[in-house]
């Protein structure tokens, strides 16, 4: 059996896959990767049997033993970064078995040569919070694709689809957004106090005011617990500031 395709087919291959689509899956050979990491596994337990059996190391046996570890240790790196990649499923399978069926397999093989599980590799993205996220999807696309990545993905942004970096006009937006939450979460509490306070009054805003800042710090922004955590307790040290303000205006009047 010929384990090497015909090249012109390779390249036809190859081509198609190119002007179908940017994103190219690639099947994860399950069974494979795990025959590979069994039969070093067992390698190296005969190895571990000889050496403890004869209670000497040659030169020979140091090198096979470095060797195979190296083998073993990237056998289970590739296979953990095979996995690591997003599954994908579906009609998007079988819309990729399909012409690799058609190309590459011959009546020698098995009805299942090419594997049914396809992975997608999944590029370093950046952290974007749900914010950006929202204005990447839903603004026009001339103003959240940035030049760069519009040059370097024009079929995706002629496409329709949300760019995967955020834009300047993006991050720029967001932040004036969240500047502007920022002043009115402290002043719009500050003005319903001062009309008519009260104690009640004062404990049930500034309450609502710290829940709902907390909430929207949590669902958001990516922060890190200790993030939310640090970020509340200003708020509210910055609010019950504002308040203490208000009643010394209060007992002025």
């Amino acid at each position: 059996m010929d384990l090497y395709p015909d090249g012109q087919d390779l390249i036809a291959y190859v081509q198609r896959s190119l002007e179908e689509g940017e994103e190219f899956q690639f099947p994860s050979f399950e069974f494979l990767q795990r025959l590979n990491i069994t039969q070093i596994q067992v390698k190296l337990a005969k190895i571990k049997s000889r050496i403890k059996k004869e209670r000497d190391l040659s030169s020979n046996d140091g090198e096979l033993l470095e060797k195979t570890l190296r083998d073993y240790a990237t056998a289970i790196r590739d296979y953990q970064f095979i996995r690591g990649q997003r599954v994908i499923g579906g009609t998007e399978i079988q819309d990729r078995k399909l012409p690799l069926d058609q190309a590459f397999q011959s009546a020698e093989d098995l009805d299942d040569t090419f594997p049914t599980y396809y992975t997608l590799h999944q590029d370093a993205k950046e952290k974007i919070d749900p914010i950006r996220e929202v204005f990447m999807k839903f603004l026009p696309s001339r103003l959240t694709w940035s030049k760069e990545e519009r040059r370097q993905r024009e079929r995706n942004y002629m496409g329709g689809e949300p760019p995967k970096r955020v834009s300047k006009f993006v991050d720029y937006s967001v932040r004036f957004l969240i500047a502007i939450i920022g002043g009115l979460s402290l002043g719009v509490p500050w003005v319903i106090i001062v009309v008519r306070p009260s104690m009640l009054k004062t404990m049930a805003v500034s309450s609502s005011f710290i829940l709902f800042f907390a909430f929207a710090i949590a669902f958001g922004v990516k922060v890190s617990n200790l993030e939310t955590l640090i970020s509340t307790f200003a708020y509210a040290a910055a609010l019950f500031g504002i308040i203490g303000t208000c009643w010394d205006m209060v007992a002025w009047q």
